[in-house]
């Protein structure tokens, strides 16, 4: 995979293994890609140019500032500190700061040829022991579809639920 070799330094193995787990039997495509950064449609961007960010013909997003947003200690007192973006792409979920949260979709390193035709998990944050932590909702027949958008964790909530993660696959 072109792409692993550019972000190999920069990524978590949990965020190679989303991407090398490439469930696509049409041959490619974008047609799940879209939208404009984290708080906006989604989290993956396909406005970012090959020849402007020094990515290979078909990827996206900077894989640089990408290692700098996505970390796996999230300092946070509140948790709206915690945000989640989604890429929509490779319709993974990643946790990242509240700071990094406005940029974090358009810097998603993510290549035309790796969508799939998945769904975003639904994905709660919250502030544990001062760490950002994100959990896998249960999915309720499509009535949490909220939480499968760019967010921001909700102060004064509780989510408490089993197994907090910082990325998540597709569904």
């Amino acid at each position: 995979m072109r792409w692993m070799a550019l972000v190999a330094g920069a990524a978590s193995p949990l965020v190679l293994l989303a991407l090398a787990s490439s469930c696509d039997d049409d041959g490619g495509g974008s047609t799940a890609a879209g939208g404009s950064g984290a708080g906006g449609q989604g989290g993956a961007t396909s406005s970012s140019s090959s020849s402007s960010t020094g990515n290979p013909p078909g990827c996206h997003g900077d894989p640089a500032a990408w290692g700098q947003v996505q970390k796996d200690n999230i300092a946070c007192v509140n948790n709206s500190d915690c945000c989640v973006v989604f890429n929509s792409c490779t319709a993974a979920a990643q946790v990242v700061g509240v700071d990094d949260y406005p940029a974090a979709g358009d810097v998603w390193p993510w290549c035309d040829d790796e969508c799939l035709l998945c769904m975003y998990p639904p994905i709660e944050v919250e502030c544990v022991d001062q760490r950002c932590v994100g959990y896998e909702v249960p999915d309720d027949g499509g009535a949490n579809m909220d939480l499968r958008q760019p967010h921001c964790g909700e102060d004064d909530v509780v989510v408490g639920l089993p197994g907090p993660a910082m990325t998540f696959p597709c569904l």
